[in-house]
């Protein structure tokens, strides 16, 4: 049986952007008139079908879809506009129905921010932080079971994002709080082992464990200070779990009169493999200072060919400015050089850029005919084996007297 095949919705109404209102009755967009996908080039027409609606309030966080018949979904529980450490939970789908799970007992129950990560073939692993904040736990799943992993040493920061490969090639990213540049931890199978990085990261993807990337700032070197006073350039490092070395990135300035506080940076990396890999930030600077402020940033979009960073060309407006979904650079991607973008966008591998349309909620579990509805996917995976792309985030519904959040799970349809 398909996955998810079941469980597809009727809903009514044309798609709006990202966090603008719709009618929930359907009747169209309030606002942003070109509510549907765009259509130039291989992009086509695309729109978010709401397969799955969770009873309730509350948001999906994260997607691991391990195959046609093995996906697990993390979301969490709102009460009165609160969510505490133990309303976080699992969906998992073996292939006919969605299951909902309790956070697995080797993770333990009162855990924030949960994120999954696919790894080797069939396995998963989950984390979290604990109650307080200050402790990270592991999960693995092996089969039927699940079992803890020690973590990482977290005095050199926290686990921000992952790199997960096979069940002993796993990295991942250890942001410092304060002063520091951070650390990626590698899991070998028995052991973490850690090395310090160059420079502040804020974002890990790669190949293997040997071929990673960290993107991020640097505060010294070419292009920092100086003439154009920039306080920061962007940073992108290459290590192979042990050893990192920053490679030159093109430098950034923004013409006189340069304004306050100006830096440029990275915030997402896609690596597709070990010569296509692409880095997102951007180039701003501290707004409010200064009269006629140059334009609010500017966006950064660099390509790694396997031998040297260059800056790529605009090609779409729509798609240029905008980042890849999600905290996992590598699951918006859709296995066909396309990546899926925050604001509802679908950037092609031809340079193509689409809107992706959407559909709001019928009027039933709370919500009211005339609720203004937006909807908010928070990340993306494409099934093993397949071309069906899940999506999983949430409804903000807005009405009158009960605003509320719907966790949902979407699925791309090309129309």
């Amino acid at each position: 049986m398909a996955v998810l095949g079941v469980l597809a919705l009727a809903a009514a109404g044309c798609g709006t952007g990202e966090g603008q209102g719709t009618s929930g009755s359907g009747s169209g967009p309030v606002s942003d008139s070109a509510g549907s996908a765009g259509s130039a080039g291989s992009a086509g027409k695309l729109s978010w079908d709401n397969e799955k609606v969770v009873a309730g309030r509350g948001e999906l966080t994260d997607i691991a879809a391990v195959a046609s018949d093995d996906v697990w979904v993390a979301g969490h529980d709102e009460k009165n506009g609160e969510t505490k450490a133990d309303d976080q939970y699992l969906l998992h789908w073996d292939g006919r129905t969605w299951k909902r799970q309790a956070i697995p007992a080797p993770l333990g129950d009162s855990v924030f921010e949960v994120r999954l990560d696919v790894v080797g073939k069939d396995g998963v692993w989950i984390y979290g932080l604990d109650e307080q904040g200050d402790t990270q736990r592991i999960a693995r799943r092996d089969g039927d079971r699940w079992s803890a992993v020690p973590a990482p040493d977290l005095s050199n920061g926290r686990l921000t994002d992952t790199a997960a490969f096979a069940e002993d090639d796993v990295s991942v990213l250890l942001t410092s709080q304060g002063e520091g540049n951070g650390t990626v931890a590698h899991w070998d199978g028995t052991r973490w082992i850690s090395a310090h990085l160059p420079a502040h990261a804020d974002a890990l993807d790669g190949t293997s464990g040997t071929d990673l990337w960290a993107v991020g700032l640097r505060t010294s070197g070419s292009g920092v200070g100086g003439k154009g006073k920039e306080y920061g350039q962007p940073a992108a490092m290459h290590g192979n779990g042990l050893f990192w070395r920053l490679k030159d990135t093109p430098t950034y300035r923004f013409k006189d009169p340069v304004p306050p506080e100006p830096s440029a940076s990275l915030t997402d990396v896609v690596a597709r493999s070990a010569t296509d890999v692409t880095a997102y930030g951007s180039h701003t600077y501290d707004h409010g200072e200064v009269d006629n402020e140059p334009p609010p940033e500017e966006a950064i979009r660099l390509h790694w060919d396997g031998s040297a960073w260059h800056a790529l060309p605009e090609r779409h407006k729509g798609c240029d400015a905008r980042s890849p979904l999600g905290e996992d650079g590598r699951n918006a991607t859709d296995g066909k050089g396309g990546v899926f973008l925050s604001g509802r966008r679908y950037s092609a591998a031809d340079g193509s850029c689409a809107k992706i349309a959407w559909s709001p909620l019928p009027a039933r579990d709370g919500v009211t005919a005339s609720a203004q509805q937006s909807v908010w996917p928070a990340e993306t995976a494409l099934v093993p084996g397949t071309d069906r792309v899940l999506a999983v985030g949430h409804v903000q519904v807005n009405q009158s007297g009960d605003p509320l959040s719907k966790p949902v799970l979407l699925e791309l349809k090309k129309q």
